[in-house]
């Protein structure tokens, strides 16, 4: 949270009494301490921009309930690691600092010119751990496809629709080869006693989180719960759809604990992509 959001929680916070819990580009979010963190109401409040448009408007309380959903999954189930796996320039692994979250973060982004800002921004937070390197079923090199914008960089080529919908920015133009591993092979290197960790494995990897969750291994059981980015409309090539993501995430035990809509095409109004929350129900019994 920057120095301006802190100062303006203080100041809402002495006024009201609501805690500012979260800031988009059109919205606050408020809430009190007292209040059931699943409620939106009767102890919460949204505030948005007068002339924010209804997609907007969407986009902002779906998040604010995505990351009310994440906090409670993280409190309920005591998690201590969280694997962020896709982590761009740690936008992820700064909204859980704003959810309170002081445990430990371990980041994963294969991109180097990523990479570069996500080690600047996560220099001054002890519990927070990076490593430039992607993660899959197979160790080994693999070349990524970089699109101008970041977040649209991936494992897998985009299609003509993706550009349509998010212009050519989306579309990968350059080439990297990075380094692949498996996390069955990283995690006992990163985390001592692992079979005491309680870990959140969050995958955001443009189209591979499937190829990064078979990576797991055996090690599957030790995640307590999950978020992955499932898609509805396919924007790469070969990109598995919501329903193989989800059943293979079934088979392996995890039931699923939300969805929130993460983009729209603005045309239809159909969802392009959810993040999925996902529990381990072996673990909770």
């Amino acid at each position: 949270m920057s120095g301006f959001n802190r100062f303006l929680q203080k100041v809402i916070k002495t006024i009201s009494g609501y805690k500012l819990h979260d800031c988009g580009k059109d919205y606050f979010a408020l809430s009190k301490d007292n209040v059931e963190i699943e409620c939106l109401f009767p102890g919460s409040l949204l505030l948005m921009e007068k002339n924010a448009c209804e997609m907007e408007k969407n986009k902002g309380i779906y998040d604010y309930l995505r990351q009310l959903r994440l906090k409670t999954i993280l409190e309920k189930y005591q998690i201590n690691v969280v694997l962020d796996v896709g982590a761009n320039i740690g936008q992820f692994a700064q909204d859980l600092r704003k959810l309170d979250y002081q445990g430990r973060i371990i980041s994963f982004e294969p991109l180097s010119s990523a990479f570069e800002v996500l080690k600047e921004v996560s220099d001054n937070d002890s519990e927070w751990e990076v490593h430039q390197i992607a993660l899959g079923k197979q160790n080994g090199e693999k070349t990524i496809n970089i699109a101008d914008q970041s977040v649209f960089t991936s494992f897998l080529q985009s299609n003509s629709w993706c550009e349509q919908q998010f212009g050519q920015s989306s579309v990968g133009r350059g080439k990297e080869t990075v380094i692949v591993r498996r996390l069955d092979q990283v995690l006992p290197e990163k985390i001592e006693n692992i079979d005491q960790a309680r870990i959140y494995l969050k995958i955001d990897t443009q189209g591979y989180d499937l190829e990064v969750f078979m990576g797991l291994g055996e090690i599957q059981t030790m995640i307590s719960a999950l978020q992955s980015e499932i898609s509805v409309v396919p924007i790469y090539q070969d990109m598995p759809h919501l329903i193989n993501s989800i059943s293979l995430f079934e088979k392996a035990g995890f039931e699923l604990a939300g969805m929130y809509p993460v983009n729209y095409d603005q045309s239809t109004l159909r969802v392009i992509e959810f993040d999925c929350l996902m529990v381990n129900s072996n673990i909770r019994k």
